[in-house]
């Protein structure tokens, strides 16, 4: 009986031996790798540092995967584990190393088509670099049709991407580079956004780099750590075909395996630059009166446009950027003729908005504009610029506000002049006068000297088109008598502006003029001023103002006679005249009269003035 028991015990080990020994052959190969499940624990162990186990996992769909390795502490820092991810055709796509003293790892994301794919985990090494320890794998898979699908490593194997939607990827080590490529059907401009997660590292870690149809670069951007989001600059583009690559900038401190995201923002457009249009055989072809955009991606990028004229214009050289309250000059424009004879050059800096130059006379012939930085460093922007050449549009006539002006000598009266059309480039008017001595003008404003007549021109800034205005200067002044008057036909009312030098002087309450009676009720200002004949002046009591220095100077007057007492007083209207001279002043009663006296010597400074109270 324990005869057979120790059989039964020894044939039981035997088979237990071998159906180990079958477990760990069955996985070591590609051909007998252990299918197992997506997100779900996968148990296992080395037998021996010369063990490997292989595992096939079936994506269903395109999407991403990340490796889980857990394992219990080792108290070793040394690496003890090696996972690799395989494609079907046996090409590495990712390597990590698992050390004995954290408990769990997870790899970097990884892009991959559906497929079929291998994990391999082995020994890194025998003695300290081994452990028969279990361990546990999860493969981690998302489905999404937006990432990377490796290998994408060259130009061959790119992806084809969608423009306008966020791509995600990842570098699995400082060796990798992720191809993208996409077909643009329609010209236009695209800027691209580069997102990742903060590592808190100011070193440059990936390098984005766009380039043609025929490998040429683009555009290259570097991206740190410290930074969530960057967009490049706007770059023109022709319809076609286009590569983008990123990649690690380095390894060390220069790579990270995290996640990335990249939009590739487009826009349709016809009035963007066509890169690669670095010489003028490259040129992209513009228009006159066409706004046109374009960047500078960097300091020694220079964009040529070449416009064919086929007949003669008049332009102006309109440029629009951004305010980047930067004051150095930041773009160089050149304009030359096919002969390569510069037309003109402009510098632009980086605080107005918005520039126009003059007008230039172009013969019909081919033309290149070229765009370039001025420099590096702060006197270079890669910030959009749009320009266009404006054609002249000419004045075709001009209407004025009056095409008639009657004025009497000494007045003025403004004119005005509507350029016509209202959005003609040159608006400027040009006055003049056929006969400035009977009428002058002064930015439209028109002024009677003499009497007579004279035409008034507004004429446009090349004297093509003009405008007229016939003025007629008449005076209002005439000498009746002794007396000088300036009549007003509208009021029927004259004021005295002048006296013939002579003794006595009456100023009557009306005159006649051509059968009109007109009523004087003012002498103006200066009218008598330093009048050396007057000793007596009457003044009738129509009067009911006296100007400023009417009488000024005076020095002979030694008899004023007012016939009424309600008349304003200019300022020193009698000053200086024969001191103590009498005014006989005409009042109801002598203390009104008194207190107009005492206006006339405060006011009119009539000093020491005698009076002469005449009741009435």
């Amino acid at each position: 009986m324990r005869k057979h028991w120790i059989i039964a015990t020894l044939i039981a080990m035997v088979l237990f031996l071998s159906v180990k020994t079958d477990a760990f052959a069955n996985n070591d190969s590609f051909s007998t790798a252990e299918a197992i499940e997506l997100n779900t624990v996968k148990t296992d162990s080395m037998a021996d540092y010369n063990d490997k186990n292989y595992y096939v996992i079936n994506l269903p769909a395109d999407g991403y995967i990340s490796c889980t390795f857990s394992r219990g502490h080792q108290n070793n820092n040394n690496e003890l584990w090696r996972l690799i991810v395989y494609n079907k055709d046996e090409q590495e796509l990712l390597e990590d190393a698992f050390d004995g003293i954290s408990t769990s790892d997870t790899t970097s994301e990884l892009g991959l088509a559906e497929g079929v794919y291998y994990v391999r985990i082995k020994a890194n090494g025998s003695g300290s670099y081994f452990s028969n320890a279990t361990y546990s794998l999860k493969v981690n898979y998302t489905q999404s049709s937006y990432w990377e699908k490796e290998i994408n490593d060259d130009t061959a194997q790119n992806n084809r991407i969608n423009v306008n939607t966020k791509v995600f990827g990842s570098s699995s080590d400082y060796n990798d580079k992720d191809y993208y490529s996409i077909m643009l059907n329609e010209d236009g401009f695209m800027s691209i956004n580069f997102e990742r997660a903060l590592l808190n590292n100011n070193n440059d870690i990936w390098i984005l780099d766009l380039y043609d149809s025929n490998n040429e670069e683009i555009l290259e951007r570097q991206f740190d750590g410290i930074t969530r989001s960057n967009t490049t600059a706007e770059v023109g583009l022709k319809k076609g075909y286009y590569l983008i690559r990123i990649k690690p900038n380095g390894s060390g401190s220069y790579y990270s395996s995290t996640t990335y995201a990249f939009t590739l923002n487009f826009k349709a457009a016809d009035n963007w630059e066509k890169e690669l249009n670095d010489s003028e055989i490259e040129a992209t072809t513009i228009s006159i009166d066409k706004t046109f955009y374009g960047s500078t991606v960097d300091h020694s990028d220079k964009d040529y446009y070449v416009l064919r004229l086929n007949e003669a214009k008049n332009l102006s050289f309109v440029f629009n950027r951004p305010n980047l309250n930067l004051g150095n000059n930041l773009w160089i424009v050149r304009i030359s003729d096919a002969k390569n004879n510069e037309i003109a050059e402009y510098l632009y800096d980086g605080t107005t908005v918005t520039t126009k130059s003059g007008y230039i006379s172009y013969p019909a012939g081919l033309y290149y504009v070229r765009v370039k930085s001025n420099g590096s460093g702060s006197y270079h922007s890669d910030k959009t610029y749009s320009f266009s050449l404006e054609s002249m549009i000419d004045v075709t006539g001009i209407k004025l506000s009056a095409n008639t002006l009657t004025l009497k000598t000494g007045e003025s009266a403004a004119l005005t002049a509507e350029v016509i059309p209202a959005n003609a480039s040159i608006k400027t008017v040009n006055w003049s006068s056929s006969n400035p001595n009977v009428a002058s003008v002064s930015g439209g404003v028109v002024t009677g000297w003499n009497v007579g007549k004279a035409t008034i021109y507004a004429k446009s800034w090349d004297g093509v088109v003009s405008a007229a205005c016939e003025v007629t200067v008449y005076s209002t002044i005439k000498t009746i008598g002794k007396i000088t008057y300036d009549f007003n036909n509208e009021t029927s009312e004259a004021t005295v502006v002048g006296v013939k030098s002579t003794s006595k002087i009456k100023i009557p309450g009306t005159v006649k003029d051509s059968g009109r009676t007109y009523k004087v009720t003012a002498i103006a200002k200066n009218a008598m001023k330093n009048n050396k004949k007057i000793t007596e002046l009457d003044i009738a009591d129509s009067v009911r103002s006296i100007g400023d220095n009417a009488c000024s100077g005076c020095s002979k007057l030694k008899v004023v006679k007012l016939n009424g007492n309600n008349i304003s007083i200019g300022k020193n209207a009698f000053r200086k005249i024969k001191k103590k001279a009498t005014f006989k002043i005409k009042a109801k009663t002598k203390s009104k009269a008194k207190k107009f006296l005492k206006t006339i010597n405060k006011k009119g400074g009539a000093k020491n003035a005698k009076l002469k109270h005449i009741k009435g």
